[in-house]
């Protein structure tokens, strides 16, 4: 599979978290959108979630800050891929460290 992915996989399926903020990212991003991660991180720094509840909480947030789901979605690929899509977000999300997380989307919103 490790071989498979790289020389194979459709593009959708490739993705590779960016080792810093890409520039590109950080000025694409709405005030809504620099909202919705701002109260992520915090959410995030919190409580635990599972990636169901994490995936699930994304869609209320997006609602609480007046953002339709799929802008949300895409800050949160946008600041840790650079790329506008990318593996189910709470599944993704809890498999990465979470004080990276926590500092990548705080980063994005400065």
């Amino acid at each position: 599979a490790q071989n498979w992915v790289p020389k194979h996989a459709p593009e959708r399926l490739r993705f590779k978290v960016a080792e810093t903020l890409p520039a590109e990212a950080a000025r694409r991003l709405t005030q809504k959108q620099k909202q919705g991660l701002t109260q992520l991180a915090a959410d995030i720094s919190s409580r635990d979630f599972t990636p169901v509840e994490l995936h699930n909480h994304i869609y209320e947030l997006a609602q609480k800050v007046c953002l339709k789901a799929p802008e949300l979605f895409k800050a949160i690929y946008l600041v840790l891929l650079g790329r506008e899509s990318g593996p189910r977000a709470g599944s993704f999300i809890s498999v990465l460290d979470r004080e990276f997380v926590i500092s990548r989307l705080k980063e994005a919103t400065f």
